[in-house]
This record gives structure tokens, C-alpha cells and sequence, in this order.
């Protein structure tokens, strides 16, 4: 019994699109952006870096995540320097107290 066996050529695979990278910059503007929220004193070097990274990268095509990260760098950046001037204060209004004798 001899069959005859045919087989069928497989057809070529459709090529598919490679997704967009992200500009130049823009994940490690969003990498810096989230840290600087999280790290209180280096925090507001990394929100300040983020923005010019962030800032660079958005304005290129595809720039969603150099946006977010621009964001959150502008965020760590008000934070930081917000927590900066209360150490500031306190440390006045503590060196104030002990320069005055209000100790205890």
C-alpha cells in the first residue's frame, strides 16, 4: 500500500509592528520622578534632574512617559523642598528654645 502523502508548504508569518520606544530619556525621567517622591533630601536633586530629562523627552513624538516623569519630578521637587524648609525651621525654632534656656 503506498500512499501518497502531500504536504502543505506552511505560509509565511505576517511580519508584525514593533511598538514605539519611548523617546530618549524618558524612563529614567519617570524612574527619577518616582524616587524623588520617596528619598527626602536626594529626592529633590533627582525631581530637579527628572524635569530636564522629562521636559527633553517630551517634546519628541511618543513622549507619554518623559510627561509623567516631568510631572512626578515637578512634584518631588515642591515636596522636597518643602520638607528642606521645615528642617530649616525646626532646627530654628530649636536652637531658639535652647539659646533662650527653654529646655525644660
Amino acid at each position: 500500500m503506498s500512499e501518497d502523502v502531500t504536504v502543505q508548504p506552511t505560509p509565511p508569518e505576517a511580519p508584525t509592528a514593533k511598538p514605539p520606544s519611548p523617546p530618549e530619556g524618558a524612563t529614567a525621567s519617570l524612574v527619577l520622578g518616582i524616587l524623588s517622591l520617596f528619598i527626602p533630601f536626594i529626592g529633590l536633586v533627582l525631581g530637579i534632574i527628572a524635569i530636564v530629562l522629562g521636559n527633553k523627552a517630551r517634546k519628541q513624538p511618543n513622549g507619554g512617559l518623559g510627561t509623567a516623569g516631568f510631572v512626578l519630578g515637578i512634584i518631588g521637587t515642591v515636596l522636597g523642598s518643602i520638607a528642606v524648609i521645615y528642617i530649616i525651621v525646626a532646627i530654628g525654632v530649636v536652637a531658639t528654645a535652647i539659646k533662650s534656656g527653654g529646655g525644660g
